[in-house]
């Protein structure tokens, strides 16, 4: 497996990592990209140790174009450990060509290393079952183009060539890309359909969370419909139209209807003996080389199935009541 150091004693980020980015701030993308805090990285750029491969310097505020080639001087080895291994861990595979893979993220799975998870994530297991074969693999995210919290089980899309990865990277960033979530909230949600869109920050003093900000943060919208209700939970469709961190999770419980064993934005709440309930069920995507739109759903989790009983009654059908998936 390559190292993060090249002979020359630095870093070098290829286009192909760099189109994740695209429109971001370049320090923040690479604060996130290369899990160092984002005040090293303008330390770097302002230095000029963090430039162009041909040269040129940048400045922490320049918004990705997705063509750059990035060249960082001294590397970052202090606080980047080496590449991930790869580690035999199960996939549940729900479909797989010679683009794409389909696979259903297990909950309480991290998606790639970060401080405090450098194993046990799903890169870990892709690494083991595909090697380098995957785009992306000479960092740290090889093939993905997406993410689901640690505590969010469901499918996801997982590239396998370069050009699947630049066509799934532009429907990500165009937004259409078609995500169903669903979740048990606590009480009774009042609206059969209802779209909520607020801007999402960092919380102001908790830097785990996620906040609604009347002016600051990213724009971010979500579409609900209720499949089912009673007085103690709501059982919800959630279709995420951006893509914010914890957005499904920060605007229901902004809107006073937290996701049931959510550790973040449940508290206060009666504690049930369940974990987060919140789970992606359908990925509809455009194929990276036929172009047909296909749609990919991950079963339920046996204790979402289990909280739906407790909840609704023994053997709650809860397909009936998603007729509208």
């Amino acid at each position: 497996m390559p190292s993060f150091m090249d002979e020359a004693d630095s870093l070098s980020i290829p286009k192909t990592e760099m189109e994740k980015g695209v429109g971001q701030r370049l320090d923040l993308f690479l604060s996130s990209l290369l899990n160092v805090s984002r005040n090293k990285i303008k330390k770097k750029i302002l230095s000029g140790d963090l430039r162009l491969k041909n040269g040129a310097v940048l400045e922490p505020s320049h918004r990705i174009r997705g063509i750059e080639e990035i060249e960082i001087r001294g590397g970052l080895t202090e606080e980047i450990p080496s590449l991930p291994k790869a580690e035999e861990i199960a996939l549940e595979i729900l479909y797989e060509d010679e683009e794409i893979l389909i696979v259903n993220k297990q909950r309480g799975m991290v998606v790639h290393p970060s401080c405090g998870h450098w194993s046990g994530t799903l890169v870990n297991s892709l690494l083991f079952h595909y090697g380098e074969s995957l785009p992306g693999s000479s960092l740290l995210r090889p093939g993905i183009v997406h993410r689901l919290d640690k505590d969010t089980s469901g499918v996801m899309v997982i590239a396998k060539t370069e050009r699947s990865l630049k066509s799934l990277l532009l429907q990500f960033s165009q937004r259409t890309v078609q995500k169903v979530y669903l979740c048990l909230c606590k009480n009774r949600f009042p609206y059969l359909r209802y779209s909520f869109e607020a801007n999402i920050h960092r919380h102001a003093s908790d830097r785990k969370k996620m906040a609604v900000h009347r002016l600051k943060g990213k724009t971010a919208e979500t579409r609900f419909t209720l499949l089912f209700a009673s007085s103690q939970a709501s059982f919800l469709k959630c279709e995420p139209v951006s893509g914010r961190t914890h957005q499904i999770r920060v605007h229901l419980s902004h809107l006073g209807f937290p996701i049931i064993g959510d550790p973040l934005y449940g508290k206060g709440v009666r504690k049930y003996p369940f974990p987060l309930l919140l789970h992606a069920y359908a990925l509809k995507i455009e194929h990276p080389r036929s172009g047909k739109k296909i749609e990919f759903m991950a079963p339920l989790p046996q204790d979402f199935k289990e909280a739906l009983d407790f909840f609704y009654g023994r053997n709650f059908s809860w397909e009936e009541n998603a007729l509208s998936l």
